[in-house]
């Protein structure tokens, strides 16, 4: 098992889900506590609202204080849901962006209970590609080549893909 440190809130994404789903539970609070304050409206009569708010209010504070106490387990659950779909996200990106300047890419490793699990494995699959094509060092490939015994000069086989005729050419430099 891989063991990363804790960051609770990793990006903006990350800040603009919890914010959200904070609104919509306080969106839907404040809908469910109007909607049962006017069902006692239309069956008690609308003698003095003002007066009958009041008694509302002390009537179902219970609720107010069930949502106080709920929200913080809602908001941990969903930012661990949202760790589980980032932390394989983001692994995925960095290994993206060493493919994409040419940097050595080890295999993706997600720790029990990620999601996208099938997607590592694709993703490792696609990887595996690559290096059979020679168009990705692997990290066991480029200790051979800088070791001390190794070969002096290295071949770098470069692929381009454009993706309009979608044709990948290979360069070899080196």
């Amino acid at each position: 098992m891989i063991k990363r440190r804790r960051r609770y809130i990793v990006d903006q994404f990350q800040k603009s889900f919890i914010g959200r789903m904070v609104g919509y539970w306080t969106l839907y609070q404040f809908a469910l506590w109007n909607s049962v304050f006017c069902w006692q409206l239309i069956q008690n009569g609308t003698d003095n609202p003002i007066a009958q708010y009041k008694q509302f209010c002390y009537q179902f504070w219970p609720m107010w204080a069930c949502f106080v106490l709920i929200v913080p387990a809602l908001i941990w659950d969903a930012n661990k849901l949202y760790h589980r779909v980032a932390g394989p996200i983001f692994q995925l990106r960095k290994a993206v962006r060493k493919i994409t300047f040419q940097q050595p890419v080890e295999r993706i490793t997600l720790r029990k209970g990620d999601e996208l699990m099938d997607f590592q494995n694709e993703f490792n699959s696609m990887l595996d590609s690559l290096e059979k094509s020679g168009a990705v060092n692997s990290p066991e490939e480029t200790r051979e080549k800088s070791s001390p015994g190794g070969s002096q000069k290295t071949r770098v086989s470069v692929v381009s893909y454009d993706s309009k005729s979608g044709e990948a050419t290979h360069a070899a430099r080196g």
